[in-house]
């Protein structure tokens, strides 16, 4: 049997610290606020879209707005993908 193991110090270039990662995270986070909640914030506005039941009225046709649900869903997921790309690249830019 081999041992395929690598030294310690090949990839690491300082300790790990969890306190680091999290200040990084904030200090990225807080200097793109703003950028970063418009960003969520239109990823989230076609739930806007999406037909709501009127409170007492039961509904006749559960598919009535079948087309629209799916339109809706089908943008969210695109913009949702989207968001989390261009939140992704703001951090690593």
């Amino acid at each position: 049997m081999t041992d395929a193991s690598l030294p310690a110090g090949r990839f690491t270039q300082g300790e790990f610290r969890v306190g680091h990662v999290f200040s990084r995270a904030w200090s990225v986070f807080s200097q793109n606020f703003l950028t970063f909640i418009l960003v969520t914030g239109i990823a989230s506005l076609p739930s806007l879209l999406m037909p709501q039941p009127t409170p007492g009225v039961p509904p006749v046709n559960p598919f009535q707005n079948l087309g629209m649900v799916v339109f809706v869903m089908l943008l969210m997921i695109v913009l949702g993908t989207l968001s989390q790309a261009i939140v992704l690249y703001g951090h690593f830019r």
